[in-house]
């Protein structure tokens, strides 16, 4: 009888332990990835290498949007912000970087595409390329590199590019 008690002891202490691993390893893959847990990879999926790879419209969604229109606000007036989608959420960003100046708008629109000059900027964000934009933001990445990119915590989040005349003829498609 005494033997049959310490197995079932054994039990209940290794059903105990196991589920207190799982909990504790769940918690510690949140206090890892804070502040950015969207972003939480785990080893299965790739772990932190592959953050952001499978879902970046979810996983990013526009963590990247306030540090961008900082920086771009940080130049001189009157540019236009291009970026894929939702150009409210720049606008908005825009003005808490007291650019009420900057023109916000999305880059799939072909009236505002032609409206492109050199000075603004294009805002190529990973989870944002559709087929509207994707022949024209691969030819921009050929030929210009990003003026600065926006990292959430230690992945890169969005490239920034200042356009020229060369860059705009690229992303026009008439180069």
């Amino acid at each position: 009888m005494r033997a049959r008690l310490e197995n079932e002891s054994i039990k209940v202490y290794a059903r105990s332990a196991l589920a207190s691993l799982v909990i504790i390893s769940a918690f510690w893959s949140a206090v890892v990835a804070a502040p950015h847990y969207r972003l939480y990879m785990n080893a299965l999926g790739g772990g932190p290498a592959k953050a952001g790879a499978y879902f970046p419209q979810d996983e990013f969604y526009d963590a990247f949007m306030q540090d961008a229109m900082a920086e771009i606000g940080k130049a001189g007036s009157d540019q236009r912000a291009y970026r894929e989608r939702d150009s409210a959420v720049a606008a908005y960003y825009a003005q808490r970087a007291n650019r009420t100046d900057l023109i916000c708008v999305e880059l799939s629109d072909p009236a505002e595409l032609e409206k492109l000059t050199p000075g603004d900027f294009v805002i190529d964000a990973r989870g944002r390329t559709y087929f509207t934009n994707q022949a024209m933001l691969t030819r921009l990445r050929g030929v210009v590199e990003s003026a600065f990119t926006i990292a959430v915590g230690a992945t890169p989040a969005a490239k920034v590019y200042l356009l020229d005349q060369h860059s705009l003829d690229a992303l026009r498609g008439s180069r």
